[in-house]
């Protein structure tokens, strides 16, 4: 992993919003109606949807969210290459 790639991931991480986040499942229609998914993020006295289907979350958190299942793994591999060193 180059400096310029932990420094894309570092700055994605800074610019999205603060947590906690969580992972939160609710049903769209009641009654049996399918399960999705949100996620909250803020203190819990001060809980806010990060993906509330009428609000957009912000362009830093969209892109943060989206670069994960790429930025993890790669932190992962470098952390175990680093250990093995």
């Amino acid at each position: 992993m180059t400096e310029e790639e932990l420094q894309a991931i570092k700055d994605r991480a800074d610019a999205a919003e603060k947590g906690p986040w969580r992972a939160v499942s609710f049903q769209l229609y009641p009654l049996g109606g399918p399960v999705t998914w949100t996620i909250e993020y803020g203190p819990e006295d001060d809980k806010r949807d990060c993906f509330d289907p009428m609000e957009d979350p912000s362009e830093e958190t969209a892109k943060f969210v989206a670069h994960a299942r790429e930025d993890i793994p790669r932190l992962v591999d470098e952390v175990l290459r680093m250990r093995a060193a």
